[in-house]
C-alpha cells in the first residue's frame, strides 16, 4: 500500500471518531505533541488524554480493519 493509501485510509478513520479523541489523537500523531502538551491545550490533565489515546488507537484500528475489509471485498 503507497504512502498516499495509508494515509487517506488513517484520516477517514479519525473522522470516524468522536471530537475530542480525534483532537487528542491528530495532535499527538499529526501535530506531534507532548501528553503534557496536549493537555494543557484541551485544559485536562494528562491522565485524561493519556486515556484518550489509548482508546482513540482502539477504535482506529478498529476502523481501519472496517475499511480495508470492505475495500478487499470490493476488489475480490
Amino acid at each position: 500500500m503507497q504512502r498516499e493509501q495509508q494515509k487517506m485510509y488513517i484520516e477517514k478513520a479519525i473522522k470516524k471518531l468522536s471530537e475530542d479523541d480525534s483532537v487528542v489523537i491528530s495532535l499527538f500523531y499529526l501535530g506531534e505533541m507532548s501528553v503534557k502538551e496536549i493537555a494543557k491545550i484541551v485544559n485536562q490533565s494528562q491522565n485524561y488524554v493519556k486515556i484518550k489515546l489509548h482508546r482513540g488507537r482502539k477504535r482506529i484500528y478498529k476502523e481501519l480493519y472496517d475499511l480495508l475489509k470492505s475495500e478487499l471485498k470490493e476488489i475480490i
